[in-house]
C-alpha cells in the first residue's frame, strides 16, 4: 500500500514539469501569418489560427503590404492620363 502511494506520488512530481513546461510553450510570442489576409501580428501561440513565421519573414511580409499600399496611393501617370482621354485640359495661352 505504501508502495503504491510512494509510486503515485512519483508519478505526480513527474507528470508537473510536464505540465508547466506545456503551459509556458502555449504562452510563447510568436509572429503568426494570417494567409488569407497576407498580414502577420504578434500572437500567443495558441491564438495563432495561422502559420508561425520568423522575424525576417514578418519583415518581407510587412515590406510588400507597404509597397502594394504605396502603389495604389501613387497618382497615375500623366502621359497616360492625356493619352486615355480621362484627363482634358485646356494648355492654349
Amino acid at each position: 500500500m505504501i508502495v503504491r502511494i510512494a509510486l503515485a506520488g512519483c508519478l505526480a512530481l513527474v507528470a508537473v514539469p510536464a505540465t508547466a513546461q506545456e503551459n509556458v510553450d502555449r504562452l510563447k510570442i510568436i509572429n503568426c501569418c494570417d494567409a488569407e489576409r497576407n498580414i502577420v501580428r504578434r500572437t500567443a501561440v495558441w491564438k495563432c489560427k495561422g502559420e508561425a513565421v520568423t522575424d525576417d519573414r514578418a519583415r518581407a511580409i510587412k515590406a510588400s503590404r507597404i509597397r502594394r499600399a504605396k502603389g495604389r496611393m501613387q497618382p497615375a501617370n500623366c502621359d497616360e492620363i492625356y493619352t486615355t482621354g480621362l484627363l482634358k485640359l485646356d494648355m492654349t495661352e
